[in-house]
């Protein structure tokens, strides 16, 4: 909004721009024309800025070098061209390498999102007797606690049983207990739950901005020693129907999923 702002001052008033690059005020006739195609640039050129920043969001980080270099290389071959080509017209190479450069992004952001979409990031498909909890819960044992009660009100709603309420709420729990004990973040001190309770079964899912940690315990873990040792997480991997683990985006994020049949 900002950068858009900037330009339509530079379109609107071209003369005034144009008079502070001189050093006697005294502005070229050709240099209205050229302040105003050179501003055209500006807000795809803000753009790819900030989808570079995107790339790193993404975890797609050479992505956003190899964009940081075409850059350059594009404005570079841009100026060439038109130096070679069309002298006369030689500010046009600046908003056309900008559009350029910004649709080569976008295409490959719609590809990556297209080929890469995480479908885990929405667990169910929502129809008609989906119904969903998304709660934001601040680390500590009271917000972890409030937070149970309204898991366990809100699947005592959906018509859920006993053992299934507390299958739900032993993962929960044992997940944002562990957050709270060993992730704690202080950019992001909130953990994002969702939990959507289907016909056929209930899916939850919780992130976290902490360090990588996978709370799925491996087929073997099965020795007494081991057992003891992580007895929550061991809970939790058997009173799941699936249990999956991704860091992703710069978040730790957990699936986990209830057969109701």
């Amino acid at each position: 909004v900002v950068v858009s702002a900037v330009m339509l001052v530079v379109c609107c008033f071209p003369n005034k721009v144009a008079a502070l690059f001189s050093d006697d005020m005294v502005v070229s006739e050709r240099w209205p024309l050229a302040v105003r195609v050179f501003s055209l640039m500006l807000v795809p050129h803000a753009l790819s800025v900030f989808l570079r920043s995107f790339f790193q969001v993404l975890e797609r980080h050479w992505m956003g070098m190899l964009f940081s270099f075409l850059q350059t290389l594009v404005m570079v071959t841009g100026l060439w061209v038109f130096f070679s080509w069309a002298p006369s017209s030689v500010w046009w190479s600046f908003p056309i390498s900008a559009f350029l450069l910004l649709a080569v992004q976008v295409a490959f952001i719609c590809f990556i999102l297209r080929k890469h979409c995480n479908r885990r990031l929405f667990p169910v498909e929502e129809d008609d007797e989906c119904q969903v909890l998304e709660l934001s819960v601040e680390y500590g044992i009271r917000p972890v606690s409030d937070a149970i009660g309204q898991v366990s009100g809100f699947l005592e709603q959906c018509g859920l049983n006993g053992a299934q309420v507390m299958a739900v709420n032993i993962c929960c729990e044992e997940l944002m207990l562990n957050i709270v004990c060993h992730q704690s973040h202080k950019n992001n001190p909130f953990m994002d739950l969702y939990i959507a309770v289907g016909s056929k079964k209930v899916c939850m899912s919780l992130k976290d901005a902490g360090r990588p940690f996978n709370p799925v315990l491996p087929a073997n873990y099965n020795t007494p020693e081991a057992f003891n040792e992580k007895l929550g997480l061991t809970l939790v991997n058997n009173v799941c129907t699936t249990l999956q683990h991704h860091y992703m985006y710069g978040q730790n994020v957990v699936f986990a999923e209830f057969l109701t049949e």
